[in-house]
């Protein structure tokens, strides 16, 4: 099976930049397939994605907007970073 995704070109947060998202998100779905029978592709078409990927402050499944999300932990000095990988 293949799902697709994409990132959302309105709704994502201004102090990562896109192609370091993309690259955690890549990592991430590359962990998955590597334990369960799916792979993941990325598209450009939003809407039509499997996956829809932005930050949304409502939504079935979403990545608060009022988190602080991190990358990397050595720029990012902060008690309640979460680790966006994770």
């Amino acid at each position: 099976m293949t799902l697709t995704y994409a990132f959302s070109s309105t709704d994502m947060i201004d102090y990562i930049s896109l192609p370091k998202i993309k690259t955690v998100f890549k990592r991430s779905f590359s962990k998955w397939a590597s334990v369960i029978p799916v792979n993941f592709t990325e598209i450009d078409n939003y809407p039509l994605a499997n996956i829809r990927i932005g930050f949304f402050r409502n939504g079935r499944f979403h990545l608060d907007e009022d988190e602080t999300w991190a990358i990397d932990f050595e720029k990012v000095k902060s008690k309640t970073a979460i680790d966006l990988e994770s």
